[in-house]
């Protein structure tokens, strides 16, 4: 189920998702960007692959917690004979990086910066960019000013904004280099204000929210054995 969908069923049913397991979902998309904007050939050369479509329709939620990024049909590969001209813009326009917005060239701090509207968006419970046509979206993108989520949502720990911020810079150096740098920042969060957010935690509360849908998709329990059952072979010396 995509990001999106799950954090607008929680709101829709009455509650939200806790801050702690939207941290962890980020965390395992900005692991997921990092392991893509490494990858390499056969030939161990660089692929340089850039998603350049990050945004909470792209993100996958499982019923067992796990988390995963789909849809790279508008990535570009370094290596490829035929790449898309430097101008031409590929994306939804809501999620994209300023320099995207401008048509430059583009690395993987591109996809970090989208990454960081998701993470303000789920945070603050409103759009950050978006604007009544593509032209005033692509004019906040490069220049609207980003307040603090928790100015926003008073249940955001004030201890995230700064992260928030800083997926957000406009200045390139002043971004995350990489997305293993996203996801540490991420964690050491998590772990400074004593937040549960593993896997485990992400896959119980997901359950819990889509009963019938996780039943649906996850593999039945074995019965367990009754006394006297053994559900193992007999050692035997």
């Amino acid at each position: 189920m995509s990001f999106g969908d799950v954090v607008n069923a929680a709101l829709e049913a009455g509650t939200d998702m806790p801050v702690a397991l939207k941290c962890r979902v980020i965390a395992e998309a900005a692991a997921a960007l990092d392991f893509a904007h490494h990858a390499k050939t056969e030939a161990g050369a660089p692929l340089e692959l850039i998603h350049r479509d990050v945004s909470p329709q792209n993100i996958m939620v499982g019923f067992d917690g796990s988390v995963k990024l789909i849809d790279f049909g508008v990535a570009r590969a370094a290596n490829k004979l035929t790449r898309t001209a430097t101008g031409i813009i590929k994306g939804k326009y809501a999620y994209m990086s300023p320099e995207q917005a401008w048509g430059k060239d583009l690395d993987g701090r591109s996809d970090l910066f989208g990454l960081g509207i998701v993470l303000w968006e789920v945070l603050a419970l409103e759009r950050l960019f978006k604007r009544e046509n593509d032209t005033a979206t692509l004019r906040a993108v490069v220049g609207a000013e980003i307040e603090p989520p928790s100015k926003k949502e008073l249940t955001v720990p004030k201890a995230l904004d700064a992260i928030v911020l800083k997926a957000l810079a406009r200045d390139l150096g002043a971004r995350f280099q990489t997305g293993t740098e996203f996801k540490k920042a991420l964690e050491a969060f998590l772990t400074k204000q004593r937040l549960p957010a593993t896997k485990a935690h992400l896959a119980g509360w997901m359950q819990k929210l889509f009963p019938e849908e996780a039943r649906a998709q996850l593999p039945a329990h074995p019965e367990p054995s009754s006394p006297g059952e053994r559900s193992s072979p007999v050692l035997k010396p």
